[in-house]
């Protein structure tokens, strides 16, 4: 499968002057803006730049921020995800259309097997080097004191060792005083991680105007963006058995 990769672009606020570029130079080398499909990293403005997207005539695949994606699709289980095939191993996908940002798109759910180990790995670290800064912060202030530090001070330590996307949902700790001391107290909650390895870790939820592509054919672009930028599903003017590289026209 060829694509066409524009990445972390939409962040830096760049993508219309991009978008603009790009279908200028198709336009120019006489290559339909709609033979050609770019592929872009989750963006914080997903909606704004949808919606550019879709006035650009071009294909597009995007991932949706975790909390844009919508609920009954991210946590279908894993059990009803399929198989992509050997160009994408150990990657699992279904697709269904769902209502995002107010308009009925085609969505992909992918689960890598990768992404969930390399994810578990993170966050248990970041777990352990949390646990170790609240059992510090806890035994410094059962310490005698001559004076109590200011709460906020103890929350703000808290939140610190806190710092990891996911540790609020895994550990909770409790500041309350007692006899002239501060008394903290924490805890980790592993129903809270069992949650998080069964419907997050591994999951990414992709959106795209390419109504007519399977699930697999989806996730292997958006999974092969890191590559150089060539474009996909453009045909020779004598048939459609050839794809014509853009690299030089777009990536220059």
């Amino acid at each position: 499968m060829q694509r066409l990769i524009s990445d972390d672009l939409s962040d830096r606020g760049e993508l219309p002057e991009a978008l603009e570029c790009i279908a200028g130079r198709l336009d120019r080398a006489g290559i339909p803006r709609e033979s050609v499909t770019l592929t872009l990293d989750e963006t914080s403005d997903a909606l704004t730049h949808a919606l550019a997207l879709d006035g650009s005539g071009l294909g597009w695949i995007a991932a949706l921020p975790w909390d844009h994606a919508p609920p009954e699709l991210r946590q279908r289980p894993l059990a009803q995800l399929v198989h992509v095939g050997p160009a994408q191993p150990g990657v699992r996908a279904v697709a269904a259309r769902c209502l995002v940002h107010g308009t009925e798109r085609l969505c992909v759910l992918q689960h890598s097997a990768i992404d969930f180990a390399e994810q578990l790995r993170s966050v248990t670290g970041a777990l352990a080097k949390a646990l170790r800064c609240l059992e510090r912060l806890e035994s410094e202030l059962a310490e005698p004191q001559q004076q109590l530090p200011p709460a906020e001070r103890v929350h703000q330590r808290a939140r610190e060792a806190l710092a990891h996307d996911h540790l609020p949902e895994l550990l909770h700790y409790e500041l309350t005083a007692r006899d002239d001391r501060w008394n903290f107290r924490f805890q980790h909650d592993p129903d809270a991680l069992a949650r998080l390895c069964e419907e997050c870790l591994g999951r990414t939820v992709l959106i795209t105007n390419r109504d007519d592509w399977s699930a697999a054919e989806v996730v292997e672009a958006y999974g092969q963006q890191y590559d150089e930028w060539v474009s996909k599903g453009l045909k020779e003017a004598t048939g459609r058995g050839g794809a014509r590289s853009i690299t030089g026209l777009i990536a220059s």
